[in-house]
């Protein structure tokens, strides 16, 4: 679990649509699952329209050597999956599921300053182009 220690405790920040620019405020809680061989994310993104909550569970695949994330939303109550890589403080993943309509890839970056970026891109020619979707700035909360 080494790679992503850094993420624990509580994040804040915004979360900033691609399309148009508008930020709703945003908050992530990551912590260890029991046995520590993986994260449960949880976070909150407050905007005009209400409240979107999504959970992640990520964890390491022996059998298959790759980081796993499965993710679920108040939106659409579809689970999603992904594939990840790790390169140094950044990694990238890319949705898996057979019968998806459209690609996602997220790529998830360590910034300094206690900062974090992670960036959501959609695809609906099989990865050959992608279209930004929103990106999530955020800060580590002090103490958490």
């Amino acid at each position: 679990m080494q790679h992503f220690e850094w993420t624990l405790g509580t994040w804040e920040g915004v979360r900033r649509d691609v399309a148009d620019g508008t930020e709703c405020e945003m908050i992530m809680r990551v912590e260890l699952l029991v046995g520590g061989g993986g994260q449960i994310r949880c976070l909150e993104v407050r905007s005009k329209r209400g409240v979107y909550r999504g959970t992640a569970v990520q964890l390491f695949d022996a059998s298959s050597n790759t980081w796993l994330w499965q993710y679920t939303n108040s939106a659409t109550r579809a689970f999603a999956v992904y594939r990840g890589r790790i390169e140094n403080d950044r990694s990238v993943w890319r949705s898996i599921l057979p019968g998806r309509r459209r690609e996602s890839r997220l790529l998830s970056e360590r910034l300094t300053g206690g900062r974090w970026r992670r960036s959501m891109s959609i695809s609906t020619d099989g990865g050959r182009t992608w279209t930004g979707l929103w990106v999530d700035d955020l800060r580590k909360r002090s103490g958490g």
